[in-house]
């Protein structure tokens, strides 16, 4: 016996507690913009089963955006080839410039001579 019910509720809390964790990020941007007089835009867009790239560049040309910043898990190598890169999927369609950020633990984990 299946219980419908439960896994349309668990669905429904974990839906919920994503955007909870989507808003309480942008909150956290939009605060740095402010701080740092950055103008900005946030904004959560629902693009299930959308190619990912192609929603942002879609927004990004929306927004009209003079930068789009994103971050960047550094793959290389195979894991980069089965994985692919969103973001590399971003430079490659958009018109607008790119800014890629990695974190200093990806940097760390690139070995030397890539």
């Amino acid at each position: 016996m299946v219980d419908i019910g439960t896994g349309l509720l668990d669905q429904q809390m974990r839906t919920t507690a994503s955007a909870d964790a989507a808003m309480a990020t942008l909150e956290d941007a939009r605060a740095l913009f402010e701080q740092r007089g950055v103008r900005g835009l946030t904004r959560i867009v629902d693009a299930y089963g959308e190619d990912i790239a192609g929603v942002l560049c879609r927004i990004a040309d929306e927004c009209e955006a003079d930068l789009v910043v994103m971050g960047t898990h550094g793959r290389h190598g195979i894991g980069r080839l089965l994985l692919g890169s969103v973001a590399e999927a971003v430079l490659r369609r958009t018109e607008v410039p790119v800014l890629l950020v990695r974190r200093e633990r990806d940097l760390d984990e690139i070995p030397p001579g890539l």
